[in-house]
């Protein structure tokens, strides 16, 4: 899989893939394929398939920050103000 790779003006959010922990190895990927069409469709925008497990694997989504819609952005934004 290759992983993607952030621009200098973009900011990746990742979002761990919850049918990894909960599904048995059949039912893996067609859980985790519901899930990140979810994802897509709550945030609209495009998740991709990323591992970020240091190590081992850890299967996660991910979408670049400039591809969600301004209100995402505004939330995140405060969510990671410093104050």
């Amino acid at each position: 899989m290759l992983q993607p790779i952030e621009n200098a003006n973009q900011i990746f959010v990742v979002i761990i893939d919850e049918a990894y922990r909960y599904s048995d190895d059949h039912s893996y990927p067609q859980a985790s394929e519901k899930y990140r069409r979810a994802l897509d469709q709550e945030f609209q925008s495009d998740f991709r398939t990323a591992n970020i497990g240091p190590g081992a694997d850890l299967p996660a989504f991910v979408t670049a920050l400039n591809n969600v819609p301004t209100s995402v952005k505004v939330i995140l934004g405060l969510f990671f103000l410093e104050l």
